[in-house]
């Protein structure tokens, strides 16, 4: 949780769901103990290790307020934003046979843009910054739309990025398809080309 907003919150929901969870950095510190609670690699060395010592199936991480998310797999792999966002897509296309636009930023992944290309769906990308996202969610029939920064949001729900929301469709992915991320990974590569 990394000490900030959204402590607590993917603890509660996927223990009720009936996953064994562990929160770690999940007490209140308006300094953040000191780290930097930005959901990346060099950051998430104590969820690695965790998710590695205790034979976890996922890791999930949330930064600051929350809106964006990270995850570590069961061999202590980062699974980067752009990842997250391409697995998300598949999955809600095939998995939950929705249909809608892709909004990203122009630096966020042309994963996204292969991906969308075999399901025929319209990409827009846009300068950086959620904002620009959002203003498309708002007057679009946007499925998913998303920054490299690992703000992320999907159709139905609001248009700003959420990494509850991220967190729980991350390990909703995981336990549909009984394999963890860096395999799902790989699996989407085989259709679109090594990234």
């Amino acid at each position: 949780a990394m000490y900030g907003s959204g402590r607590g919150y993917l603890r509660a929901l996927l223990a009720d769901a009936g996953a064994e969870v562990v929160e770690i950095r999940g007490e209140m510190n308006p300094g953040f103990n000191g780290i930097h609670p930005e959901p990346i690699a060099k950051h998430l060395k104590p969820l690695m290790d965790l998710v590695l010592e205790g034979g976890y199936d996922l890791g999930l991480a949330m930064d600051g307020d929350a809106d964006r998310t990270g995850a570590i797999g069961p061999t202590g792999r980062f699974i980067d934003p752009h990842s997250i966002m391409t697995l998300a897509l598949r999955y809600l296309v095939d998995e939950r046979k929705l249909r809608g636009d892709v909004v990203k930023t122009v630096s966020t992944t042309q994963m996204l843009n292969r991906l969308a290309g075999i399901y025929g769906l319209p990409v827009h990308e846009t300068p950086v910054g959620f904002n620009y996202i959002a203003d498309l969610m708002l007057s679009n029939d946007v499925l998913i739309g998303g920054e490299e920064s690992g703000g992320i949001s999907i159709k139905g729900h609001i248009p700003e990025g959420d990494g509850v929301l991220m967190g729980l469709i991350v390990a909703e992915m995981v336990a549909r398809y009984g394999k963890p991320p860096e395999e799902l990974l790989a699996d989407v590569m085989t259709e679109i080309g090594r990234f």
